[in-house]
């Protein structure tokens, strides 16, 4: 207890405990403030999970695979495998910089 910011913290705090006691429902307070903060916390939660339930919303319609109508076959696999194919050819008709 030689330091002199550690006594001046315990004393702040052996105060602000003193004043906690002194009213007579602190018990309901504090647990009323601990309810609050853990809502705001589950509802900031809900907030970001509803916004990463749209974004992978939107990447799934980005993806969506359509169907030809003659077949019932997806085209998507089709048509990646075509603009790989396209890629791959510019690329190699293009010299490499170094």
């Amino acid at each position: 207890m030689e330091d002199y910011e550690v006594r001046q913290a315990l004393a702040i705090i052996k105060d602000r405990v003193n004043e906690i006691k002194q009213d007579a429902d602190w018990k309901q307070k504090i647990a009323d403030e601990w309810n609050e903060a853990a809502d705001q916390e589950r509802h900031q939660e809900m907030a970001v999970a509803k916004q990463a339930v749209k974004k992978n919303e939107s990447d799934a319609r980005s993806q969506i695979s359509y169907r030809s109508n003659a077949t019932g076959v997806s085209k998507a696999p089709s048509y990646q495998s075509r603009v790989k194919e396209a890629l791959d050819e510019e690329r190699a008709s293009k010299p490499d910089w170094n």
